[in-house]
């Protein structure tokens, strides 16, 4: 899972479980109302981090692990 926090907000992105495919899923909790709200990514993730650049999050370098290959994936929010 990849995980940032900027400004009142905390983004969570993708992530493993196991016996399940990898996430897509987002969470984003404003850190004052602790209310959370959800967005996707544009394709499942595991292994992957999360940087701000141009008050842009990016999430890059992610692999979505299939036995035989490795995909990457950037994905911008």
């Amino acid at each position: 899972m990849a995980s940032i926090a900027t400004r009142d907000k905390i983004y969570w992105a993708g992530g493993l479980v196991q016996n399940q495919p990898n996430s897509s899923t987002v969470e984003i909790r404003d850190i004052y109302t602790q209310a959370s709200s959800f967005a996707c990514l544009f394709q499942s993730n595991a292994w992957f981090d999360a940087v701000l650049k141009n008050n842009k999050i990016v999430f890059f370098t992610g692999a979505d692990w299939v036995p035989t290959r490795r995909i990457n994936s950037t994905y911008m929010m």
